[in-house]
């Protein structure tokens, strides 16, 4: 789906802002995935946006997921401990399955995250 990637440079301007599909980089330790907000002029609310990643899809709640990585003492990517923890009315899957809303769930490479009616 069509997301902007606001991770790196939270002060970027989302009211310009060019959405792009594919996969999601995520570069810090806590991202939020969440709605773009608009305001009534159909305008985007720079000053109001919640989410790091910025997912242009109705049925995506403003803070719909976080996604975090504990890098502890992990010496390698690979033993980073990252989990997604889901905050929406709607649900996340994780390879499928509904995770509990709440609760983080550990991530491993390869899971497929899935937003509510089809969004990958």
């Amino acid at each position: 789906a069509a997301h902007f990637d606001r991770s790196l440079d939270r002060k970027a301007d989302v009211s310009a802002a060019a959405l792009t599909g594919g996969d999601l980089d995520l570069c810090t330790t806590k991202t939020i995935l969440g709605r773009l907000l608009m305001n009534a002029e159909g305008t985007a609310r720079a000053a109001s946006q919640v989410a790091d990643i910025l997912i242009d899809v109705p049925s995506v709640s403003a803070k719909h997921a976080v996604i975090a990585c504990d890098v502890g003492g992990a010496e390698t990517p690979d033993e980073y401990k990252v989990t997604i923890t889901d905050f929406s009315r709607h649900g996340v899957f994780v390879n499928g399955e509904k995770i509990e809303p709440g609760e983080p769930f550990p991530l491993a490479r390869d899971d497929v995250v899935v937003l509510p009616f089809g969004m990958e």
